[in-house]
């Protein structure tokens, strides 16, 4: 069962109870990332329904199988998630009932897994309105499409969100493939588009006929956060400081190594792990003054925080090096690349994303800034216009396109997977000249 989606559920009631439809419109805007016009339309047509909660969250795996076993999706009534009805007489501005379930199941599931949208001509001739599921995790009939909700274990002991994905791991790697899909779960890993699975399928098929598989990727600065006491986003960035310390992204790949290495120990694949720390964000001014260090310091405690990092793999008995991706592995090549890509995309050009990924960028650009203006405002310190949100996704953009492109320069001849552990939308960007697959960590902030 996911949790999260119940425990969502039950705070939106929560919100409706307190503070009525304008309480329950601000945070559907806050939580689901919903605009302005959505989540107010949400929160006109809510239903309340009262539920016992703690006896939900309580259910036996048994009893979970019999609450999700109604016909439909008539179980999203009974969790007070259903919209009013669709009136004929009146179609403007009333939703599919079930939008705010979907994008519940989308919220708390991974991003790349499920998604859907609703078309403009929503209401057709017959008064029912349309939803059209863009790319779910798995194949079959629309019931299924509860199961996400739940995420209960299939026939093949994978849960539905991923079980589509799983088949092709399993298809095309046999019992490895299990293996992979049952480590990719366990470390809250989010199965990637199909194009890079089948990347990442190439470099473990590689490394199983005794190629080096390049473990590879580059975290963020320890730069200073709070807990949030949220289960789905349990962390939030201050900016207020940059430590030497093991930083929150860095924590995701403290997670996830051990158990990558211990899969490609019992596989008997060679490998190497190299990582990198984001040095390059010293060069924005403004981040060093949001900091309040030099540039200098800011690289330094990059230093110290690549060492205590080495230190603890260390201690696991894993060999790992990690190095400042633009004053150590990039050397000299990095200012050129960021201002070929902010070139390219400035001009809206993307060069291969969406060949590699089957990603619309432009699209995920626009969900980003949609998603995270206050994780940005919050980083710059200041209130951003759309204009300046952009310029800034933009920039950062060209930071991930370029340390996919040393990566390709550097390593293009040896099976790669890169592992990420920030924001899952922005990683297609790494993809804009190279195919290597790019694993990204549920996000934590």
């Amino acid at each position: 069962m996911n949790r999260n989606f119940i425990e969502l559920a039950e705070r939106i009631s929560l919100a409706y109870q307190q503070g009525g439809k304008v309480e329950l419109a601000n945070f559907l805007k806050l939580e689901l990332a919903l605009n302005e016009s959505e989540a107010e339309k949400i929160a006109e047509n809510f239903q309340f329904q009262k539920v016992d909660w703690e006896e939900l969250k309580n259910l036996s795996s048994d009893d979970w199988l019999k609450f999700q076993s109604k016909k439909s999706t008539s179980h999203f009534k009974d969790l007070g998630l259903e919209l009013k009805s669709f009136d004929k007489k009146d179609s403007s501005g009333v939703w599919p009932k079930n939008k705010l379930a979907w994008e519940l199941i989308r919220k708390t599931n991974p991003e790349a897994e499920f998604n859907f949208k609703i078309p403009e001509d929503s209401v057709h001739e017959m008064g029912k309105n349309r939803i059209f599921f863009e790319q779910a995790g798995f194949k079959g009939a629309f019931s299924k499409l509860i199961t996400i909700a739940l995420d209960l274990p299939g026939s093949n002991g994978l849960p539905p969100s991923i079980s589509h994905k799983a088949k092709i791991l399993l298809d095309r790697l046999g019992d490895v493939g299990r293996d992979l899909a049952i480590t990719l779960l366990k470390q809250e890993i989010i199965f990637p588009p199909e194009l890079i699975l089948k990347s990442l399928i190439n470099s473990v098929y590689r490394g199983l006929q005794g190629e080096t598989v390049i473990i590879t990727g580059a975290f963020c600065p320890d730069y200073e956060y709070r807990v949030t006491g949220r289960k789905d986003i349990p962390y939030e960035y201050t900016f207020k400081g940059v430590g030497g310390d093991i930083g929150l992204v860095a924590k995701q790949f403290v997670r996830m190594t051990p158990a990558l290495v211990d899969f490609f120990k019992r596989h008997k694949i060679p490998f190497k792990i190299v990582y990198g720390i984001g040095d390059f964000e010293a060069n924005d001014d403004s981040i060093l003054k949001r900091v309040g260090l030099s540039r200098d310091e800011f690289i330094y405690r990059c230093q110290n925080s690549n060492q205590k990092f080495v230190n603890l793999m260390r201690s696991m008995d894993i060999d790992v090096e990690v190095r400042l991706c633009q004053e150590e592995w990039a050397n000299g090549r990095w200012k050129e690349s960021v201002g070929f890509f902010q070139e390219q995309f400035n001009s809206g050009n993307f060069l291969e994303i969406r060949k590699n990924t089957g990603k619309n960028p432009e699209r995920e650009l626009d969900f980003i800034a949609e998603a995270s203006s206050n994780f940005y405002s919050t980083w710059y310190n200041k209130k951003l216009s759309n204009e300046e949100l952009k310029k800034i996704i933009i920039s950062q953009a060209t930071e991930y396109a370029s340390f996919g492109k040393i990566i390709k320069e550097d390593f293009g001849s040896n099976p790669v997977i890169q592992l990420a552990g920030d924001r899952p939308k922005i990683q297609i960007f790494g993809s804009a000249v190279s195919s290597h697959p790019v694993l990204c960590a549920k996000r934590t902030y």
